[in-house]
């Protein structure tokens, strides 16, 4: 899982505007609690229609909704692909 966090500040004397990046990797596996799980559904679900069909919300959800209730792997190439 990747979250990235962007800051934008405006610096005192010269006025320039500098932004800074931070990125924060976790590993699903490391999403053990029930919080932490609730959170990062929220976050997907969250993503707003363009963003949520650009990163294929509806397969990322069904994967990690699969992950959190213990079941294996699955394949859904008709989701990745289409009809």
């Amino acid at each position: 899982m990747r979250r990235e966090f962007q800051t934008f500040r405006t610096l005192p004397v010269s006025g320039a505007v500098v932004m800074s990046t931070r990125t924060e990797l976790t590993r699903l596996t490391d999403v053990v609690d029930l919080k932490g799980k609730r959170e990062l559904l929220g976050e997907i679900e969250g993503w707003g229609e363009s963003e949520g069909e650009f990163k294929g919300r509806d397969l990322v959800v069904l994967g990690v909704r699969a992950h959190f209730v213990g079941d294996g792997a699955f394949r859904d190439d008709r989701s990745v692909v289409g009809e």
